[in-house]
């Protein structure tokens, strides 16, 4: 009999909180159907729908390999876009690197972390997703796509962590978008060594106490032995 007729549907998978000026939003993630819920829960009884938005590409007309062929996985991942994500952070425009607040969603079957910025905006015309590979545009020119959402999405970032970078060199705060100067940056051998001395320091460490204190047994166990010896033989005199 038919028992997943009433489980495919999308289902609330996981919600996290954030807030923005005055407002505190919900994010919640939507299973095997995609997308994420976006509403306005300054009121949590009278919560207030704010957004949808499913990053997916339905791939109609397309052919898909069948998920048993050794290709499949990578045609998934490259060309079917985000599944239901499974873990939401969400970043402030203070503590964000281009000082935007910032939705980090993680989709397991894709395999993929995808970072949305979190805007002011007026109604989507629709729920984001693609109809198939070569009408989207989070999919680049030379995968069939059309590439126009990366485009922008690089646009928005440069322009924000300008903003940022100036607000920050003002004094104004609102996070950075990185600096320039490689001096700011731990060089990544300079880690390794740290991690590789202290490693070693450790080892010496256990090592030493290790050899201490099987020596100090071993003193114990001769003297006790020698202070045997010695009352066995005041006992014969």
């Amino acid at each position: 009999m038919d028992d997943r007729s009433d489980a495919k549907g999308p289902e609330p998978e996981c919600v996290t909180t954030g807030v923005i000026g005055d407002d505190t939003l919900a994010f919640i993630g939507l299973e095997r159907t995609g997308g994420i819920v976006t509403y306005k829960i300054n009121d949590p009884a009278n919560a207030e729908f704010q957004d949808f938005l499913n990053v997916r590409n339905w791939l109609v007309g397309e052919t898909v390999p069948e998920k048993d062929d050794a290709g499949w996985s990578d045609y998934y991942v490259q060309k079917s876009l985000n599944d239901g994500p499974e873990s939401f952070v969400f970043i402030s425009a203070a503590d964000s690197p281009v000082g935007v607040p910032l939705l980090l969603a993680v989709t397991p079957m894709a395999g993929r972390l995808t970072v949305y910025t979190v805007e002011d905006g007026g109604a989507r015309a629709d729920d984001g997703s693609c109809k198939n590979t070569a009408t989207c545009p989070y999919i680049d020119t030379k995968d069939g796509g059309t590439g126009a959402a990366k485009a922008q999405a690089k646009a928005r970032f440069a322009t924000a962590s300008e903003a940022g970078a100036a607000a920050a060199a003002a004094g104004g705060g609102g996070g950075g978008g990185g600096s320039d100067n490689d001096d700011d940056e731990t060089p990544v051998g300079l880690i390794v060594l740290i991690i590789i001395l202290v490693v070693v320091v450790l080892g010496v460490g256990v090592l030493a106490c290790f050899f201490f204190n099987k020596s100090k047994n071993l003193q114990e166990k001769y003297g006790a032995l020698a202070e045997k010896n010695m009352l066995h033989e005041a006992a014969k005199v």
